[in-house]
């Protein structure tokens, strides 16, 4: 860029010296130059004038300068802007994939209990959930300690993970009095707090559905935040396509 600068720089002066030279050689044959002359007479004139043009002259090739350096740096925030969308939309498909690779699984078999089953949800089962609830949570929340999308999207992922936690805890209650003993070598729930346990079990059973149901709810507001952010950034793209193919035409 400084090369290409000089080269004008230069080659101006070669224009412009000889074309003066000849100037000055034309006006003293004249007899500009005599007391009485066309110099001597608009001498203050002659020199705004030549100072008008040197400082045009001075400016071209530093205004052209000015341009090239705003295409270049265009061109390389495109690129980067470019790099940023593919990234985002990569981790966009691998997020809500792990979160619906959770979710389907889960709410096929609870569609089959209700419908073809007798509502019930089956203990076994439900630890199972509980278990990969609290593995997807723990990646989700990996994920969110990384900090790499905008404050919207954040938000909605933590709300997905408060949902995966309620789904969690419910899980928990339903399967825990067929998981623990209510009396052994480390522990003895009085009856009174075993019969409590049971009861929870059996009224968490029926909210196991709405608590799916909100973890997908979330997902598709995380989904909708991520595809406005994208959206964004495209549009970006295009307005800085734009610029640039004017400041090349």
């Amino acid at each position: 860029m400084r090369s290409d600068f000089l080269r004008c720089v230069v080659l101006t002066m070669a224009l412009v010296c000889p074309a003066l030279g000849l100037m000055m050689m034309i006006a003293q044959a004249a007899g500009w130059f005599a007391h009485d002359g066309f110099v001597y007479r608009y001498q203050t004139l002659i020199g705004a004038v030549f100072a008008i043009l040197a400082a045009v002259i001075a400016v071209v090739p530093v205004w052209r300068q000015l341009t090239s350096m705003r295409i270049q740096t265009g061109a390389l925030y495109r690129q980067f802007l470019s790099g940023q969308v593919d990234a985002i939309v990569a981790r966009r498909k691998r997020l809500l994939g792990r979160i619906d690779d959770f979710t389907e699984p889960a709410g096929r078999r609870l569609y089959e209990d209700q419908e073809f089953g007798d509502g019930r949800v089956n203990p076994h089962w439900a630890f199972e959930q509980e278990q990969r609830a609290d593995r997807l949570a723990d990646d989700l929340r990996a994920y969110l300690d990384l900090r790499r999308d905008p404050v919207e999207v954040d938000e909605h992922l933590e709300a997905v993970i408060a949902a995966t936690l309620a789904f969690e805890a419910r899980c928990r209650a339903i399967h825990f009095t067929d998981s623990h003993e209510q009396s052994d070598d480390d522990h003895d729930i009085p009856d009174e707090d075993w019969a409590r346990l049971i009861a929870e079990g059996l009224e968490a059973e029926p909210e196991l559905s709405a608590d799916l149901a909100s973890v997908t709810l979330a997902t598709l507001k995380l989904r909708d935040a991520f595809d406005r952010e994208i959206v964004t950034m495209r549009q970006t793209l295009r307005t800085l396509d734009r610029e640039l193919t004017r400041s090349w035409s």
